[in-house]
């Protein structure tokens, strides 16, 4: 029977996690990247954006991450590629990186769905928070992995690599051949 160590149960809850949030996750950012690319083609005119487009791409700092004043909130977006070319001074006029505003969204639709999306990001990562803290409280609850099984059985999948499949072999007690090895005589009972 295969006790429930803190190395396995640690196994467990990562497998069970990320299976049940990966796709989410996914999502979420990839959802994030196309509105971060968007808030940074509204911030900057058109002019600007061509006139850069002409710079070859190593002469720019890129970040990855990217502040907006979004309808009166602070809310960071990142992208899924490389990052954007930002200016040296960003909005706050402090210099430039991933803690600096580069601009404002305007209110209006672009504005309402970023809010949206922070919302429904905070969301997610409460949701995370809460299934890895549910899952922590029962597998510190359980001692084997055989009782998890009894106990928990559609979580197989994230355990079953730790089940017992097969009883334990113990050797053959061989007591005349440690006996003669030792020099010992046999007595009888």
């Amino acid at each position: 029977m295969t006790r429930l160590t803190n190395d396995i149960r640690g196994a467990i809850h990562k497998a069970a996690v990320t299976a049940a949030f990966a796709e989410r996750e996914a999502a979420m950012k990839a959802a994030e990247a196309a509105l971060a690319v968007e808030a940074y083609e509204a911030t900057f005119s058109e002019d600007v954006l061509a006139l850069v487009a002409k710079v070859p791409a190593n002469w720019f700092r890129k970040d990855r991450c990217l502040n907006f004043n979004v309808g009166g909130l602070r809310i960071r977006l990142n992208t899924s590629d490389y990052g954007l070319p930002v200016p040296y001074q960003s909005a706050g006029g402090r210099g430039y990186g991933c803690h600096e505003e580069i601009g404002t969204v305007m209110p209006g639709d672009l504005c309402d769905r970023i809010q949206a999306h922070a919302k429904a990001k905070e969301a997610l990562r409460d949701q995370y928070k809460r299934a890895e803290k549910d899952l922590e409280m029962l597998l510190l609850s359980i001692s084997t992995v055989n009782k998890l099984k009894e106990v928990w059985p559609e979580g197989e999948p994230f355990y079953s690599r730790f089940l017992d499949t097969r009883a334990p072999s113990l050797p053959a007690i061989r007591f005349a051949e440690v006996n003669k090895v030792l020099g010992l005589e046999p007595k009888s009972a």
